[in-house]
């Protein structure tokens, strides 16, 4: 479920925005700079926030809001920049597709990584697997992730953002760092079964994951063929540095801020203060309430217990269907074809 929910149906709002927001060719400089500043805060808050986490999942949640401030940092730049709108909206639908594919497949790792073969060959295969879309979200050379963050860095060259192009270029390291944090979690996890998981399983997985070398091969055929569409950048000094630095920050990390990585932003940080300040106001309505005094009948109470033992129930067993694998993959495609067909269609 978390595969499809930060995958693909994450990207919705994106979509709402592209139809929904002025992207014409007069452009709108106020929004634009707000959905920039916006996108660049979320992209590096979202790293910081989930180095600060110690469960796989949780650190690819706080990976997904940080990689949604990149592609809102993309809308805001079509805002600003209405003469690149079409290239920047492409990029950030390259970007989307990229990241839905990379993340989903984490996702489904974190399961992967408990049942190993006790093969070697194998295992050294499904590790390398697990950590290729990752590097790929940090924009490793010759992956989707490098051409998804050339496209979008591409039209800022000559535009006069270039603090915009550092501060984009920038966040990889935060990526990286990331990357490598779920990684060491992970590690955690990682189990020998003697058992071979069922071709259900790792197929869909294993395709999802080599999508991050896919998607740049056909963009680079499709750029030979076509001498109208231009070579991706797929190897640029940009895009080595920042994920070199983040390798050289986290092993600084692990030496001199041990101790202030092994804390812990609650999960859901936000959220948590919502939810205190929500039970206070509660807490307060009932002391001050007139209706507090109403007791309602013992036989009503009673049913309505029922009621909620038996939707609880319900949602339980729709969950247990809807996230075996074969359904989870099956819901994953569909919703991911959905969402970039409707991105076809946007005018």
């Amino acid at each position: 479920a978390s595969a499809v929910l930060s995958g693909a149906m994450i990207k919705a709002g994106l979509l709402g925005w592209m139809r929904l927001l002025p992207l014409d060719a007069t452009g709108h400089a106020v929004l634009g700079e707000v959905l920039v500043a916006l996108g660049l805060a979320a992209a590096f808050l979202g790293a910081l926030a989930g180095l600060l986490q110690a469960r796989p999942k949780t650190i690819l949640a706080y990976s997904s809001i940080s990689q949604m401030g990149l592609m809102t940092t993309g809308v805001g730049l079509a805002l600003l920049l209405p003469a690149m709108r079409e290239p920047l909206l492409f990029a950030v639908a390259i970007y989307a597709l990229h990241h839905g594919l990379a993340k989903g497949s984490l996702f489904l790792a974190v399961d992967i990584a408990g049942q190993l073969p006790r093969s070697k060959r194998y295992r050294y295969a499904v590790l390398g697997l697990i950590a290729l879309p990752g590097f790929s979200l940090a924009g490793l050379p010759f992956t989707s992730g490098a051409l998804a963050k050339d496209l979008l860095k591409a039209p800022l060259a000559a535009n006069g953002t270039g603090l915009v192009y550092t501060l984009l270029t920038l966040a990889a390291i935060g990526t990286t760092l990331l990357v490598l944090r779920f990684l060491w979690r992970l590690r955690q996890d990682l189990a020998l079964t003697a058992r071979p998981l069922p071709t259900g399983r790792w197929l869909p997985w294993s395709l999802l994951a080599a999508m991050s070398l896919i998607l740049p091969a056909v963009a680079a055929l499709t750029a030979l063929a076509s001498p109208a569409v231009p070579l991706p950048g797929l190897a640029a000094v940009s895009l080595l540095w920042p994920i070199l630095a983040g390798l050289v920050l986290s092993a600084l990390g692990g030496i001199v801020l041990r101790e202030w990585m092994a804390r812990h932003v609650p999960e859901g940080d936000v959220a948590i203060l919502a939810n205190a300040l929500i039970h206070a106001a509660q807490g307060l309505h009932a002391r001050v309430s007139p209706l507090r005094e109403i007791r309602l009948h013992p036989r009503l109470r009673a049913r309505l217990r029922r009621a909620q033992r038996i939707t609880r129930h319900e949602l339980e067993w729709a969950e247990r269907r809807m996230t075996r694998w074969g359904r989870l993959a099956f819901l994953f495609g569909l919703s991911l074809l959905g969402l970039y067909a409707a991105m076809a269609f946007t005018p």
